[in-house]
């Protein structure tokens, strides 16, 4: 039934725009679509706002009905998937740029952003950098080259747009004093939302009482090292209590390389692939589940953690990024280390809490809910001057 409000509620809103007054380009830069983009785009459109999207080749989400996607022609730096815009980038930018009411961008770290708000700036137009994680500093990608070159890119081109930028974001205090040392003026804080009402629990689970389900959600790269999560299940399989299966849903870089490794380990029946699965349709792997598992070298502000919570899952993650200020109902791990993450889970598992699993869903819902998001950036619009209101037709 929350599910069906929350989207009776959005069309509602959409139903009684007749005049929208605010026109916002968003900025994603890789071919997956960024939570920030995502959340707010989706808010802003079924407010009636006239939202665009520009993103480059292989934009990897259909929108809901509303917001305008433009692609322009790009290169991927094998291996990190690191976007490199044609030239072609530039024209469809301008264009855009010269009809917003303003831009909002995500991630100091990508040239289409930076130029973004360069451009921006150029041409008087309202801008917005929201910022998750500043790669080579306190994030790492776990590739010499790549984080020295990071480091470099952050402490100039990055640091460039920051200070150019009309409102600089950062998702969590775990970012604050970083932001503040980079740029020297303090950012605002603004976590990602979530859509609380698609991700709910659903109390009466169908479960195994012998089997512990866990669950991944998230790319298979590099940084995210699902690697050790495939050797925790393996630790595990030597409790005699207790069997433990883990559904690891999405893709990338080390899909196949993760399906060998699980082989070898014998892990076959113990591991699930899902591959690529469409965000709307996540819920259900999050009422299946009993735990949620993550094991990332470095992190921003992983929004899976909130969206398990809201589900009424319990996770078990690293303090690392901004992770801590998003885990209420679950265990932190100092170390990733495949035996501290399975202690953390036996330790869940046995613990067989309750309570704050059920209030975890409120914490969500009253600190984290997509809709208290968006109305904290449109905040920030009308600061810089940009009109959000909405003639309506009633």
């Amino acid at each position: 039934m929350a599910g069906l409000g929350g989207n009776s509620i959005k069309r509602q809103r959409c139903q009684q725009s007749a005049i929208s007054s605010m026109k916002v380009v968003f900025i994603n830069p890789t071919k997956q679509i960024r939570k920030t983009v995502k959340i707010l785009s989706e808010e802003f459109s079924s407010d009636g706002h006239d939202v665009k999207i520009l993103a480059p080749s292989g934009f990897s989400y259909s929108p809901e009905s509303g917001i305008d996607t433009v692609t322009y022609p790009a290169w991927f730096i094998p291996g990190i998937r690191y976007t490199l815009p044609s030239p072609r980038f530039l024209f469809l930018l301008r264009r855009h740029i010269t009809t917003a009411d303003a831009i909002i961008a995500v991630s100091c770290i990508y040239i289409p952003t930076v130029l973004s708000v360069l451009m921006a700036r150029a041409k008087g137009t309202p801008s917005i950098l929201t910022v998750d994680a500043l790669p080579g500093e306190e994030w790492k990608y776990g590739n010499y080259v790549v984080d020295t070159v990071a480091t470099v890119y952050t402490k100039t081109f990055g640091r460039i747009a920051l200070k150019l930028a009309d409102e600089v974001v950062g998702l969590g205090d775990y970012i604050k004093e970083d932001l503040y040392n980079l740029i020297g003026n303090q950012p605002t804080i603004i976590p990602n939302g979530v859509d609380v009402d698609r991700f709910h629990p659903r109390y009466e689970k169908e479960s195994n009482e012998d089997v512990v389900n866990l669950l991944y959600v998230g790319r298979l790269d590099p940084v995210k090292r699902v690697d050790l999560l495939l050797q925790t299940i393996q630790i595990l399989g030597s409790d005699v209590d207790k069997e433990y299966h883990l559904t690891i849903v999405g893709e990338g870089t080390k899909f196949e390389q993760y399906k060998d490794m699980a082989a070898s380990l014998g892990l076959g029946d113990k591991i699930s692939f899902e591959g690529w699965v469409d965000h709307g349709l996540l819920n259900k792997y999050y009422n299946r589940s009993d735990i949620f598992v993550l094991s990332s070298r470095s992190e921003g502000q992983p929004s899976v953690l909130l969206e398990a919570q809201s589900a009424g899952v319990p996770v078990v993650a690293p303090k690392t990024g901004g992770i801590a200020e998003l885990v209420y109902a679950g265990r932190l791990t100092d170390t990733n280390n495949p035996r501290e993450i399975a202690s953390a889970i036996r330790d869940l598992v046995e613990s067989d809490e309750t309570a704050p699993i059920e209030a975890a869903r409120e914490w969500v819902v009253e600190n984290y809910s997509a809709r208290t998001m968006a109305e904290r950036y449109i905040q920030l619009l009308e600061r810089n001057g940009v009109d959000s209101s909405i003639d309506r037709e009633m």
